[in-house]
């Protein structure tokens, strides 16, 4: 999924340009993925199997606590268009907690596991 909508604050690196080290304003934001992303998938809804929303590591400047992540995705998750297969995969194991899972079954998301982050090996987890 595009990290317009996933990366919370853009990484200090050269592809990123002016963006680099300066926090994403678009960040989880459900319109401009529904205006730009979604509509741009239509044509092949059919062929869609799972829309993942590619979270990297968060560190402690971007949440304090793995909460305040679930706060933001159930309000998220909540503004998305249903009908659309979406998937979340996140590297902060230690928030893989009961309350973050029901926020997901509460969306009817699914959590997708990787296995490891350098190597795109995913399995899924329906709720």
């Amino acid at each position: 999924m595009t990290d317009q909508i996933t990366i919370k604050k853009f990484p200090n690196l050269l592809r990123f340009g002016e963006r680099a080290g300066k926090p994403n304003d678009h960040f989880l934001n459900a319109k401009l993925f529904e205006d730009v992303f979604l509509k741009t998938c239509e044509p092949f809804r059919s062929q869609v199997g799972l829309l993942v929303f590619e979270f990297s590591r968060f560190h402690s400047a971007d949440y304090k606590h793995g909460r305040e992540f679930v706060a933001d995705m159930d309000k998220f998750l909540s503004q998305l268009p249903k009908g659309w297969p979406y998937g979340v995969e996140m590297r902060n194991h230690k928030w893989l907690q009961p309350d973050y899972f029901a926020c997901l079954a509460k969306h009817g998301v699914t959590h997708a596991y990787n296995s490891k982050a350098s190597v795109r090996q995913v399995s899924v987890l329906t709720i």
